[in-house]
């Protein structure tokens, strides 16, 4: 279950009642924040009424409506509910309430009682053509809210990751690019910070952020989560950007990964053990992430690209340019490649451990590093003039 689902209720989805009910029970597949949802009674001329909501002190699963007054006639209830990893749900289902053949028209309004709160007319629902099932209406994902918050954790990760090496190299600490870990964690913030507006205007009923609404989404522990996330990775720019403080942006980078591991979906396993799992996860991955990023900085990025393009376009390359086939008779294209791929890698084998061991004796890296460049770029050039080979070898014959 991806989210919330109604799994029963009391009255149940289609019931007849001889009394009136004095709640409205859900019970739904994961925990609910009660400041975030709502129940609504719809009578069967239109007159709507939303029910104050309490939660089930002994079950976070449970939405428990109070009723005030007697019900009579057929009746709908309409539910919204926000279930703990900030996802919403919605459906309805109708019941009726007093002897068997009553006339749904001559319901008593709810909405008329006291201590029932009026809902606006414009959720008013007429329940004289509405159908005898149980209705889920859930609410599409927003799928630019999961981009925009799934690459700015990924952004912040990384710079964090980063970071780490950069705080904990020692004497190496120059080595760190600052221009990079900046930009990461600026765009970081910025993502998750519009991830934030786009997920409150997902959890508004209306769409529409107004000051009661926002009040009650940070009242609530998954609307506190999502507003520490942003305000931490936004701290973090402002003390790597501004401030230039990389200690401090450290531990407020990983303060907002440690927060990140309390937002998400916690059905499968439980939040005592889901949160702390996430928390872990999120730290090792920012630290493998930014080792990642450090080693293959910018050189060993273009170096790596340029290698990984030439592989995969060898094959033309031989078959297109070389035709290797009419060069060496006997031998197809793909035999060329697989001759290629192993004189390649037993090459790079032997200059990485000899290469490796006189640079350690010598101590000296920036020679071994020019050489092996030269050697790559003259590599790099003949690809570009070997294309006279097979024109040479055609007139020797």
């Amino acid at each position: 279950m991806l989210h919330a689902t109604l799994l029963r209720s009391t009255p149940a989805a289609n019931s007849h009642l001889e009394k009136s009910p004095q709640t409205i029970r859900l019970v739904f597949s994961e925990r609910i924040v009660p400041e975030l949802s709502r129940i609504t009674l719809i009578g069967a001329r239109g007159d709507s009424s939303q029910l104050e909501l309490a939660a089930d002190a002994q079950d976070p699963h449970v939405l428990i409506g109070t009723v005030v007054g007697e019900l009579r006639g057929l009746y709908k209830i309409s539910w919204r509910a926000v279930a703990a990893d900030g996802h919403p749900s919605a459906g309805s289902f109708s019941f009726t309430v007093g002897p068997e053949g009553v006339n749904a028209r001559t319901d008593t309004s709810a909405a008329t009682r006291p201590g029932v709160i009026a809902a606006s007319s414009s959720a008013a629902v007429s329940l004289l053509p509405m159908a005898p099932i149980s209705i889920v209406e859930e609410k599409p994902v927003p799928v630019f809210a999961s981009l925009f918050r799934g690459v700015g954790l990924g952004a912040m990760m990384a710079g964090i990751g980063i970071l780490f090496f950069g705080v904990t190299a020692g004497e190496r600490r120059f080595l760190i690019p600052g221009a990079l870990v900046t930009s990461l964690i600026a765009v970081g913030a910025l993502l998750l910070v519009a991830h934030l507006i786009m997920w409150l205007e997902h959890v508004s009923p209306t769409g529409h952020l107004t000051s009661a609404f926002l009040s009650s989404v940070f009242k609530s522990t998954v609307g506190q989560v999502e507003l520490l996330r942003a305000v931490f990775a936004v701290l973090a720019v402002w003390a790597i950007a501004l401030e230039r403080h990389r200690k401090v942006a450290l531990w407020l980078g990983v303060a907002c990964l440690v927060i990140s591991g309390a937002a998400g979906h916690p059905a499968a396993i439980h939040p005592f053990w889901a949160i702390p799992s996430k928390v872990v996860h999120l730290l090792f991955a920012s630290v493998w992430l930014g080792g990642l990023l450090w080693l293959v900085w910018v050189a060993r990025c273009l170096m790596f690209l340029a290698y990984t393009t030439v592989v995969a376009f060898m094959y033309y390359f031989l078959q297109d340019a070389v035709h290797y086939a009419q060069v060496f008779p006997g031998q197809t294209t793909a035999q060329g490649v697989n001759t290629f791929f192993a004189v390649n890698v037993v090459t790079i084998i032997i200059a990485s451990l000899v290469g490796g061991i006189i640079s350690d004796r010598l101590l000296r890296r920036k020679l071994f590093v020019i050489v092996a460049s030269v050697i790559m770029a003259v590599g790099l050039l003949l690809f570009a003039v070997c294309v006279l080979c097979p024109v040479h070898c055609r007139r020797r014959r």
